[in-house]
C-alpha cells in the first residue's frame, strides 16, 4: 500500500508521519520509547485496507522528528505537539493507539484534550507511577557504565537500545535485523546517544496518580502481551481499574512489541474492538 510522508509544521518544529488510506473515520498509532513510526507498518496498512484513514506519527525527538534543544519532552508536552498535529492535520477526533510510553502519550491526550480522543488503545502500558519504564531505567545504567570506560557515544546507540528492543519481541522472528536497523538508525551519528538520554531523563519527571485518571472516560483498550517480563501483570490491572470505562485483555504470545511479534493478530484485535465507533464520531 502507498504510504505518504508527512512534515507537519508544529509550534516552530516539524514532526515526520506516515500516512495510509482515506477513510473517513482516522486512527492514530503512537509509537513507544526506542521505536518509531516504521513500527506500525503492517498493521496500518490492514486499518487502512478496513477504510480507515491512519497517521503514524514519529513524536518529538523520535525518529525523523525535529529534536529541539529547548523542547520538553514528557508526556504531557507530547500530547500538547500531538494535539497541534492533529489540528494541522484536521482531524478533530481519532481513535488513538499508543505503544508503552506511545500509550501514555495517548492517555495524555485523552485527559488533557478529551474531545480530541473517540476511543484509546493502550499496548503494554508501563507503570505511570514508577517511570522510566524497566527497559529504559536499563539503558540508563548502561549508558552510565559506558561513560565511565569508553566513551558511549563512540559505542553508538545500538549498545543501549539493541537488548532494550530485541527482548521486548516474545519470537526474535518477530524482529529481523531490517526492522531492528529502522529503530536504530535514526539514533545514528552524533547526539544519538545523548538525544535517547534526554528523552529517558524527561520521563523522570511524570508520576501521576492512578487516582487522578478517574476523570478519563475515554473507552478503553488495555492489551497486555503475555510474554512481556518487563511490567507486571498488575499494572495493566490497575490501569483498567483505574479508568472508567477500560476494558482489559491479553495476546497470550506475544511480548511488549505487539505490532513486530503478531501484527495480523493485532489488526483483528483493532478491527474487531473499533467498529462501533462511526466514522463521523472518529473524525468530527
Amino acid at each position: 500500500m502507498y504510504v505518504e510522508h508527512l512534515r507537519i509544521a508544529v509550534d516552530g518544529d516539524t514532526l515526520h508521519a506516515e500516512r495510509y488510506g482515506r477513510g473517513s473515520a482516522a486512527v492514530v498509532l503512537v509509537h513507544g520509547f526506542g521505536t518509531n513510526a516504521s513500527l506500525w507498518r503492517p498493521v496500518s496498512a490492514r486499518l487502512a485496507n478496513a477504510g480507515y484513514l491512519v497517521v503514524a506519527p514519529d513524536l518529538l525527538g523520535h525518529g525523523e522528528s525535529d529534536r529541539p534543544l529547548d523542547a520538553s519532552y514528557d508526556l504531557a508536552s507530547q500530547a500538547d505537539v500531538l494535539e497541534l498535529a492533529l489540528a494541522t492535520l484536521r482531524i478533530g477526533r481519532a481513535i488513538v493507539v499508543g505503544q508503552d510510553v506511545g500509550g501514555l502519550v495517548g492517555l495524555a491526550l485523552a485527559s488533557r484534550f478529551p474531545a480530541r480522543v473517540a476511543k484509546l488503545v493502550l499496548l503494554n502500558p508501563p507503570d505511570l507511577t514508577d517511570l522510566p519504564p524497566a527497559p529504559v531505567r536499563l539503558m540508563q545504567k548502561t549508558a552510565s557504565r559506558l561513560a565511565l570506560g569508553v566513551s558511549s557515544s563512540r559505542l553508538g546507540a545500538a549498545a543501549l537500545i539493541s537488548t532494550l528492543l530485541t527482548d521486548a519481541v516474545a519470537d526474535p522472528a518477530g524482529l529481523p535485523p531490517s526492522a531492528l536497523a529502522r529503530y536504530l538508525a535514526p539514533w545514528a551519528g552524533p547526539g544519538g546517544v545523548e538525544q535517547l538520554q534526554v528523552l529517558a531523563s524527561a520521563l523522570e519527571r511524570d508520576h501521576v496518580s492512578l487516582e487522578a485518571l478517574s476523570g478519563v472516560s475515554t473507552p478503553t483498550l488495555i492489551v497486555r502481551g503475555a510474554q512481556d517480563r518487563t511490567v507486571s501483570p498488575t499494572v495493566a490491572l490497575a490501569l483498567a481499574n483505574a479508568l472508567p470505562n477500560a476494558t482489559l485483555t491479553t495476546m497470550p504470545t506475544t511480548a511488549r512489541l505487539l505490532a513486530d511479534d503478531a501484527p495480523d493478530a493485532l489488526a483483528d484485535l483493532l478491527l474487531n474492538w473499533m467498529p462501533d465507533t462511526s466514522p463521523a464520531e472518529a473524525n468530527a
